[in-house]
């Protein structure tokens, strides 16, 4: 019997001591390193069991996981964003924060990226209302220590935390930082990949527009009548929006967006520029995602105002035909 529970203690144990699920709020030299597997899982096992309290929330796609929330210097912001986020998904996670911050949020930063308004892009697999019922069951922190995935996992970061690298694309801190030392040395090839997609269509692909789009910002901003909404677009590498919106069909059905945001919102910020973020391959990790310095400057303009009109745009119903004016110029030179 004792040669049976040895394995299985030092499996639980070490299971334990890693955390890679973020179930337990125990830090040290090695678990500092956190692989990004399911960020819908982690943040929200991060928010229920580690919850510390936040003023405001930060939610998007994946890029927006590079924006460090240690950068905003106002307030304190719990950063909720999620690879491939459906525009469908937002409510419930901005909805569950508040839930768990006690019904305040004072500003929620919401980034609505070139995809949100697509209506072909499909939700992810899994009820966001299934990752709150797992996280708030205690009885499953516990058999997860059991999981041969646990233990696959936990190596991976122990290995990585003891000599201090981040190898991967995403790499969290036990913060919700991300760090990453990842090489850009796919760049190239990523964005001749994307070129060459979009020329092969002759840019007259139509556009799937989602006609639900505006109704569900309203819901957005309705269900949160307390809080302050900053909006802003993605950071696009200036090649990518070049190239996608050569098609008519996509630049119609982005200036629609522009104007369905603003009609709700009132303005959006727009990092939809040229200039040397946008346009310098060393700010890139990837075609689709800047390196975390560039989402510390995105943090600090949200918040000071600092590059308006060379860094980001703020686009409202004075300057929107000017904007797509200033836009269209920028697609066809």
């Amino acid at each position: 019997m004792l040669f049976v529970l040895i394995p299985i203690f030092g499996l639980m144990g070490f299971n334990f001591y890693v955390d890679p699920y973020w179930n337990f709020n125990h830090a040290h030299e090695n678990n500092d390193y956190q692989n990004g597997f399911d960020e819908r899982l982690q943040k929200t096992n991060l928010l229920v069991k580690n919850h510390q309290p936040f003023d405001s929330l930060l939610i998007g796609s994946s890029r927006v996981t590079y924006m460090n929330t240690d950068s905003f210097k106002q307030e304190e912001v719990f950063n909720y964003s999620l690879s491939s986020i459906h525009i469908t998904e937002y409510n419930d996670y901005i909805d569950f924060a508040k839930k768990i911050n006690d019904g305040k949020l004072n500003r929620v930063y919401v980034e609505l990226s070139l995809h949100s308004y697509y209506a072909n892009v499909q939700p992810p697999m899994g009820d966001p209302k299934t990752y709150f019922k797992q996280a708030q069951n205690r009885l499953l922190d516990f058999t997860s220590l059991f999981s041969q995935d646990t233990l696959d996992k936990s190596l991976v970061n122990f290995e990585a935390s003891k000599n201090n690298k981040y190898p991967l694309q995403r790499s969290y801190t036990r913060e919700n930082q991300v760090k990453s030392t990842y090489p850009n040395d796919r760049l190239a090839k990523g964005k001749v990949d994307f070129v060459k997609r979009y020329d092969q269509t002759n840019y007259t692909t139509e556009f799937a527009y989602r006609e639900t789009y505006k109704s569900e910002l309203e819901k957005m901003k309705k269900a949160s009548p307390a809080s302050e909404f900053v909006i802003f677009t993605d950071m696009a590498h200036v090649i990518r929006i070049k190239t996608y919106l050569k098609n008519p069909n996509y630049f119609d059905a982005y200036e629609r967006s522009i104007r369905e945001i603003i009609d709700v919102f009132g303005q959006v910020k727009s990092f939809h520029l040229k200039n040397d973020f946008t346009s310098k391959d060393k700010y890139w990790l990837d075609f689709y995602h800047f390196y975390p310095e560039v989402g510390d400057k995105m943090i600090h303009s949200l918040e000071t105002g600092e590059g308006e009109g060379s860094f980001y745009v703020n686009v409202n119903e004075t300057n929107v035909d000017q904007y797509m004016s200033d836009l269209k110029k920028l697609v066809n030179e």
